[in-house]
């Protein structure tokens, strides 16, 4: 993901540089002394010196975007080193670049790795600060993919603090972003991280059903390392649960994948390995289970990690008390237990950053959920004798913060429906100026200059006296359609409606193009906002337009329907088409496409050469 993010951004810099040819020049040299950083064979001097030659090129060309740029590569290049404590001032610096050019994405980007960062040197009060800081940021950017990761990203730091409520909220939020663009590989990614906020809560049955979605989309993009990662987990859950053979078919399919990427992947090797030992233990399959046991004495040599470590003696004590040898049964339940001190230590370590973390982000899990509130509610530090006392003075609290909160929302309302008396009021006013005053005008001035035109002997003179009234009926025609767009009168969907109608005439028509036009309307007393109404009249002109000056179609057929607070349009003709792979977007279909996501609509266009085009149109109404 980070070298596609790499690809991109580096195609960016060099088609919006705007020093000329000695600066591309300079762009593509800085781009490609950062991909040497990313070779095997260059060591950390050496990439040094080259993000230094490529830093002092983006500020002899006074590129802030460049420089932002290899600023945030090298803490990249440091971050994929381990080299998490040093990476943090580059993303740092790169992030206040972006902010002075008021590239939002690129500066969460920055923010949320440097909260990775953070996270992986154990300072997890900074890492959720700066995740919530690039979740604001790539809210305002409306970036949904980096909405999702930014969410994901924050259930998983409230997942490692066993926060299990908020780890579910924040990864639900980014399966939201997920399904809305189409993200499979994040939608099994999301999944999986569901699946495992279950799986630690021993609630297994749920776990695997989140398994099974991740394995399901994991398989849609033949994401091979992900299928075998949740495999070993939808085996891990079957083995909780009993089930040990159906868990003994999933562990022995990974444990073939992993055998083959043991150099890559050893501690999923050894993990798979644990699992399947403890699954013939459970089989009392002392042979098979003394097969796997002697690869986790090989993974307990080669690999520190308390909680493996711990599994594992935990599994050599029962298999050698089941074989009967109780003296090596008792020295790897005394190493097991040196392992359950240990972790019971880092475990405090957590419980005491769990209950910091909640106290200091109190209130911006307020605004994400209610759910905190639960969680916080379920602490048991209230002594019997002030119970009672506490119920009372809560519930008095809620009695005097609703009666405020109505007062505050009645309030609100009635200065709202104030303001919107006004606007209305404004509009009106400036809707009636405009057609008596300047529409006056304008017809004055069109009589004027057709007498002019017919009185004048001077064919110039009778020529400009035709611009003149040309221009000013165009521009009248322009007037009558502001007048409309402001009179409040017309925010009904039937207004609109028959504005579309008459607007499809008045373009068809001239042009000697027959037209249809269907509508099946069941609320047309429904408000539309002023910028809705605006943005669907301009869609449908621009549609209609094509079709007059390029379709040489004959026919045009409109159809609009409205249902369950959805309008759908559908625009076709029977003219020349056109190949939408081929042909050069102009501004027309740009401008169609811009205004549907503005109304948060669905767009589609069908053509082909010699079968007409078909606009199809999918608003959803307030």
């Amino acid at each position: 993901m980070k070298k596609l993010i790499f690809s991109l951004f580096a195609v960016f810099l060099l088609s919006n540089c705007l020093l000329g040819q000695t600066a591309t020049a300079d762009s593509i040299s800085i781009v490609k002394l950062i991909e040497r950083t990313e070779s095997p064979d260059v060591n950390m001097e050496e990439a040094s010196k080259l993000f230094d030659r490529a830093e002092k090129k983006s500020k002899e060309i006074k590129s802030k975007s460049l420089a932002a740029f290899v600023l945030m590569k090298r803490g990249d290049y440091l971050s994929y080193r381990n080299e998490f404590e040093k990476s943090i001032p580059y993303y740092e610096s790169a992030a206040k670049l972006y902010k002075e050019l008021n590239m939002l994405s690129e500066e969460a980007e920055c923010y949320k790795e440097e909260a990775a960062s953070y996270l992986f040197i154990n300072r997890v009060t900074e890492s959720l600060q700066l995740f919530f800081k690039a979740k604001e940021l790539a809210e305002k950017a409306g970036n949904e993919s980096l909405k999702a990761r930014i969410n994901n990203n924050i259930g998983s730091v409230y997942e490692t603090l066993e926060d299990w409520d908020n780890a579910i909220l924040y990864n639900e939020q980014a399966l939201e972003y997920r399904i809305k663009t189409n993200d499979l590989k994040g939608m099994s990614s999301t999944y999986g991280n569901l699946g495992n906020v279950y799986y630690y809560q021993s609630q297994y049955e749920k776990a695997n059903k989140y398994y099974y979605l991740s394995l399901k989309f994991a398989e849609e993009i033949n994401d091979i390392s992900k299928i075998n990662s949740i495999e070993s987990k939808i085996g891990s859950c079957f083995q909780e649960m009993g089930k040990l053979d159906s868990a003994i078919y999933y562990l022995d399919r990974t444990k073939k994948f992993y055998s083959t990427q043991k150099d890559t992947r050893y501690f999923n090797w050894c993990l798979v390995t644990a699992v399947l030992a403890n699954t013939w233990l459970k089989k009392n399959d002392l042979a098979r289970a003394g097969q796997y046991l002697d690869d986790c004495k090989e993974c307990i040599r080669n690999i520190d990690n308390h909680d493996f470590k711990r599994s594992a003696y935990g599994m050599l004590s029962d298999y050698s008390q089941k074989k009967g040898d109780y003296k090596e049964a008792l020295k790897y339940k005394g190493l097991q237990m040196e392992m359950i001190d240990s972790l019971t230590n880092e475990s405090t370590i957590i419980e005491n950053q769990r209950i910091a973390i909640r106290y200091e982000f109190n209130q911006k899990a307020k605004e994400d959920s209610l759910q905190y509130q639960l969680n916080l509610s379920k602490q048991e530090i209230i002594s019997a004798s002030y119970k009672n006392k506490m119920y009372l003075a809560i519930i008095a609290g809620i009695l005097v913060l609703a009666v405020a909160g109505f007062g505050i929302a009645r309030m609100r309302a009635i200065q709202r429906l104030k303001r919107h008396r006004e606007i209305e009021g404004m509009r009106q006013n400036l809707a009636g100026d405009l057609h008596d005053d300047v529409g006056s005008t304008l017809s004055s001035i069109q009589i004027i200059s057709s007498l002019m035109g017919e009185k004048a002997d001077d064919p110039k003179v009778k020529e400009a006296a035709q611009n003149i009234s040309g221009l000013s009926n165009k521009v009248a025609n322009g007037i009558r359609e502001i007048v409309w767009e402001l009179n409040p009168a017309n925010d009904s969907l039937g207004a609109i409606v028959s504005q579309l109608r008459k607007l499809s005439s008045e373009t068809l028509t001239p042009s000697e193009i027959s037209f249809s036009f269907n509508e099946k309307i069941n609320e047309p007393n429904k408000k539309i906002s002023p910028e809705l109404r605006k943005e669907m009249v301009m869609l449908f002109k621009e549609a209609i337009n094509n079709a007059r000056k390029y379709s040489n179609a004959e026919k045009v057929d409109i159809s609009i329907s409205e249902k369950k607070s959805v309008l759908k349009m559908k625009i076709s003709d029977n003219g020349i088409g056109f190949d939408p792979e081929s042909v050069k977007r102009g501004n027309g279909l740009n401008n169609m496409e811009r205004r549907s996501k503005k109304m948060n609509a669905s767009f589609s266009l069908e053509s082909a050469k010699d079968s007409g085009t078909v606009i199809r149109l999918r608003i959803p109404l307030p």
